[in-house]
């Protein structure tokens, strides 16, 4: 598992650098603008496509091929997505907290507002993967384009149409459930994901 995540690592290292200059951008006008949902949608929008980007030169280099012949198991290449995923959605967290605490001295708006995105980031990726593993990284960037749309084209059309919307208490009640569903899910997405790599041809 170390060796992949460290594979993953050193695989990045080509674009790394221009996301680190991304995520350091945005960093510094979330701040100027004092706009912490901004600030920490973007940044949890730019480390999800980290893992994406990996996979994609893994597809392109035919690296689960080779992988293949070692002592490495499918399951075991499956989970060290995921584990990577969290890792750096959790740093991507880390980072739009310190910049909400230096915008806002409400460290529980910044504290909830930050783990509703890195959630519902984590959401987003947990459906998106299992299509990433069975029809590719391209067709996986489709899905995740689209479970980003739909939520916000509802949102439009209700704000427009004047559909009744869940009130503030409950929707406090769900983000503070939130990391519990997605961890269900994360763990679902597993499973999924590892009985159709298993199946997988290479």
């Amino acid at each position: 598992m170390k060796g992949l995540l460290l594979k993953d690592i050193l695989n990045f290292k080509k674009q790394g650098l221009m996301f680190i200059f991304l995520i350091a951008l945005w960093f510094f006008i979330g701040i100027k603008n004092k706009d912490i949902y901004y600030l920490s949608g973007i940044i949890a929008m730019l480390t999800l496509l980290i893992p994406i980007t990996v996979i994609s030169y893994d597809e392109k280099a035919k690296w689960e091929r080779y992988a293949l012949t070692m002592p490495i198991s499918k399951g075991t290449i499956v989970i060290s997505r995921y584990v990577l995923t969290i890792c750096v959605s959790v740093i991507g967290g880390i980072l739009s907290t310190i910049a909400g605490l230096i915008i806002s001295t409400n460290i529980k708006e910044v504290l909830l507002i930050n783990m509703s995105v890195i959630s519902l980031g984590l959401l987003v990726i947990s459906f998106a993967f299992p299509f990433i593993f069975k029809y590719g990284v391209d067709k996986g960037r489709i899905i995740m384009v689209i479970l980003f749309v739909v939520p916000t084209l509802f949102l439009t059309f209700a704000s427009e149409f004047k559909i009744a919307m869940p009130s503030e208490e409950v929707i406090m009640q769900f983000i503070y459930f939130l990391p519990l569903v997605v961890l269900v899910i994360i763990i679902c997405s597993i499973q999924v994901s590892k009985m159709i790599y298993s199946k997988k041809e290479f």
